[in-house]
């Protein structure tokens, strides 16, 4: 697999130390159940729900093995969705990307879809991802509390293209493409709390892209719209760096998903045309 899909993986919510062989000291900080609240006065608007990662690592394969074993058990046990419906999320994909680019890879196969296969288009390359790792520092923040995680298990799955030359625009972004950018929609499951021994239901976020992946002299700006049934439209900020810039092997990044937005930017069930399970 290319750098960018390695990397993009990692990004896309918070930054993630990948565990090389098996983990090891895993302890995580759980917050208190009755944590005293903060009700001083603020200049800053405040959000329903705010979380900020911040990370840095090694980039590693995301593709875990077996594959595409694991990548099927990311949909049906942690996401909690049938075959039909990863297949139905790699359509809204596909109608997400004809959208931006103009381009049509309509004639995917629903089994390349479900195993995540690798396609070549020829200007551009369809595949697949997920990853089964730790976040080293999370922040979980409402209005007027504030709770810290580190070391907890979050698994991110989806499905992206990696352009291999530069290709112009003819949808909704309009620009030129260049080397390696990607688009991508991706799935991501957070089951922190399940060690802090608390009862709530691991967060699952969906994150769709405002602007492409792009790495610049090193750098990547993270813009996303993000979908979630318990905290509903939201959109995440960030920035990443990666080293060296010729050929990258580390990261680093931080980034913010603010809960809720005013304003839907994107209509995917106007988009996609079909009813999609993940929106709100």
């Amino acid at each position: 697999m290319d750098y960018v899909t390695l990397t993009l993986a990692v990004c896309i919510f918070v930054g993630c130390r990948v565990a090389e062989g098996t983990r090891k000291g895993n302890t995580t900080s759980c917050p208190k159940r009755n944590s005293p609240k903060n009700r001083t006065p603020t200049k800053y608007t405040l959000y329903d729900r705010t979380f900020t990662g911040i990370g840095d690592g090694k980039i590693q394969d995301f593709q875990k093995k077996p594959w595409p074993q694991t990548f099927q058990d990311f949909w049906k046990n942690d996401v909690g969705i049938s075959r039909e419906e990863e297949i139905r999320r790699g359509r809204a994909f596909v109608s997400f990307m004809k959208y931006v680019s103009g381009l049509d890879v309509s004639e995917l196969t629903d089994d390349q879809i479900a195993n995540g296969d690798k396609v070549d288009f020829g200007d551009f390359v369809f595949d697949a991802f997920f990853i089964d790792s730790e976040v080293r520092l999370l922040t979980e923040t409402s209005q007027t509390r504030a709770k810290f995680f580190r070391n907890s298990p979050i698994k991110i799955g989806g499905f992206n293209i990696i352009f291999k030359k530069e290709v112009p625009s003819t949808g909704k972004w309009a620009m030129t493409f260049p080397v390696n950018a990607s688009i991508f929609i991706a799935t991501l499951v957070v089951n922190g709390y399940d060690e802090c021994g608390l009862s709530e239901e691991p967060d699952i976020l969906t994150y769709v892209p405002l602007i492409p992946y792009v790495v610049e002299d090193g750098l990547c700006r993270l813009y996303c719209e993000v979908y979630s049934k318990k905290y509903g439209i939201g959109i995440m900020h960030g920035l990443e760096s990666l080293m060296p810039k010729s050929s990258p092997t580390s990261y680093q990044m931080a980034a913010t998903t603010r809960f809720p937005v005013k304003e839907q930017i994107y209509d995917l069930r106007k988009i996609t045309n079909m009813p999609l399970d993940f929106l709100p």
